[in-house]
C-alpha cells in the first residue's frame, strides 16, 4: 500500500532537508526570515532564489526548488550572510550540502563554479596553497576556453601577481588532512563536468 500524501510534500523531500540539515549542523526552524542574510549577500543580485529564500524552500520541505536553482553555485562562502544573521544560521554550510546534493542529482546549474572550485581545492592540495597561473590555465581547458583572459598574464606576471612556479606551504601535510574529508564529499557528489 502507498502512503497518501495530503500536502503535496514526499517522505524523500522530507528525509532529504533533514540530512541536508543534519550534514550541514544548519537548523532551518531557527530562521525568522528577518532577510538580513539577502542584504548582506554581496552575489544576491547574481541570485535566482535569494538566501533568506533557500532557508524558506527547506523551512517549506520544497529542497527541489532549490537544487534546480543557481543560487547555491553562485555562493562564494564569504560568510557576509552568517555574520549578519540574529541566530547565527551558517548559511553558507547549508549550500555547500545543497551544492554537493545537485551534484549527486546531476544537476549542476553552474558548471563553471563546480570545476573552478574542484580545481581550486587540488592546487591548494597539492602545493598548500593557490597557484593562480596553474589553476587559471587549467580552468580554461576544463572549461573549453583556452585563451580566455590569456592577455592578463603578462601584465601580471610582471606584476609579480602570478608566478611560472608554484610556492609550497611548508607543511602541506597539515592542510591535506584538512582538504581531505571535503574532496572525500565533492567525489561522492558525482562526476565533474
Amino acid at each position: 500500500m502507498t502512503e497518501l500524501c495530503l500536502s503535496g510534500i514526499s517522505p524523500a523531500e522530507v528525509e532529504l532537508c533533514e540530512r541536508l540539515q543534519r550534514q550541514s549542523g544548519v537548523r532551518v526552524a531557527d530562521c525568522c526570515q528577518c532577510g538580513k542574510c539577502s542584504a548582506a549577500c554581496p552575489f544576491a543580485p547574481y541570485m535566482d532564489i535569494m538566501p533568506r529564500q533557500v532557508v524558506r524552500y527547506m523551512q517549506l520541505l520544497q529542497p527541489q526548488a532549490i537544487l534546480k536553482a543557481r543560487s547555491p553555485w553562485i555562493c562564494v562562502a564569504c560568510h557576509a550572510c552568517s555574520c549578519r544573521c540574529p541566530k547565527e544560521i551558517d548559511l553558507p554550510a547549508l549550500m555547500e550540502g545543497l551544492r554537493q546534493e545537485a551534484k549527486r542529482c546531476g544537476r549542476i546549474a553552474v558548471k563553471e563554479a563546480d570545476i573552478f572550485t574542484d580545481l581550486f581545492i587540488r592546487t591548494v592540495r597539492a602545493f598548500g596553497r593557490s597557484h593562480e597561473m596553474l589553476l587559471m590555465g587549467l580552468f580554461n581547458m576544463r572549461s573549453l576556453r583556452f585563451l580566455q583572459d590569456i592577455h592578463y598574464a603578462p601584465a601580471m606576471y610582471l606584476k609579480g601577481k602570478i608566478h611560472l612556479l608554484p610556492r609550497r606551504a611548508k607543511d602541506r601535510t597539515a592542510i591535506r588532512r584538512l582538504i581531505d574529508p571535503y574532496i572525500g564529499k565533492r567525489e561522492q557528489g558525482g562526476d565533474r563536468a
